[in-house]
């Protein structure tokens, strides 16, 4: 992978992450960021733009409450397998599209759909949905070690993740994928609000950490994506040292 100084990606790389509880609309908010953020941003203000959709590429990150014969895989391999996924994407992201531009001295802002995190929601969960189990202690362990040893020469992205009324979220679920109707509507919330407490515990215990911003995803879905684009629009500008709003047209 290519090596980059420090001071090449503090200076010239800023990453963004959507993440979050399955359901909560964050592939709409990353839609509608790469569909305002590169006129919003062009070329000509400095700063190049990328969207890395990283949940595509990657294999599928499956919905536990979906999960039959899975439940037999160890929550550990099930991280091992993730991360070799990754680290191949992410190697050929960097030395294709990000490292180019950087070494011609470009500004990159980077917009990724999913990161680190999705793989530890996909992994460090068991049947119990607990957090306070050895296992899962383990997973977190070696997810911080992983992200120690792959962001020596790559800064780690800022998440923006969104987060709902477990409730609204065990609903909406139902009715965007209508098979998880049939998963009682108390096993549903007791998964969201599984998921939210497992996102707190990421930021507490893996390394690396850069700051979090939080949407509502309670919020009617614009509203929602406005207020992510405000948030992603105010790190870019602090990022070119830029003062004021740029509008969305």
């Amino acid at each position: 992978m290519t090596r980059l100084d420090g001071h090449t990606l503090h200076e010239r790389f800023l990453g963004l992450a959507v993440s979050g509880q399955r359901y909560t609309y964050r592939h709409n908010v990353f839609e509608f960021l790469m569909h305002n953020l590169p006129g919003m941003y062009p070329c000509s203000t400095g700063v190049e733009v990328i969207a890395i959709d990283l949940l595509r590429e990657l294999p599928a990150l499956s919905c536990p409450l979906l999960w039959q014969e899975e439940w037999d895989t160890d929550p550990l391999a099930r991280l091992l397998t993730d991360w070799a996924g990754m680290v191949g994407v992410m190697r050929k992201i960097i030395n294709e599209r990000i490292a180019p531009l950087l070494n011609k001295g470009v500004k990159v802002v980077a917009v990724f759909h999913g990161f680190g995190l999705n793989l530890l929601l996909h992994s460090a969960v068991t049947h119990e949905f607990r957090l306070d189990l050895p296992v899962i202690d383990q997973v977190y362990e070696v997810h911080g070690g992983l992200v120690e040893t792959f962001f020596k020469h790559f800064s780690p992205p800022e998440y923006i993740i969104t987060r709902a009324n477990p409730e609204d979220v065990a609903s909406r679920m139902a009715n965007e994928k209508p098979i998880l109707a049939s998963v009682p509507f108390i096993r549903r919330v007791q998964f969201v609000k599984f998921e939210e407490n497992a996102i707190d515990a990421y930021f507490n215990r893996i390394p690396k950490q850069k700051p979090v911003h939080f949407i509502r995803a309670s919020f009617a879905e614009t509203e929602m994506c406005r207020e992510a684009l405000s948030v992603t629009e105010k790190r870019i500008n602090a990022f070119m040292g830029i003062t004021g709003e740029v509008r969305v047209a």
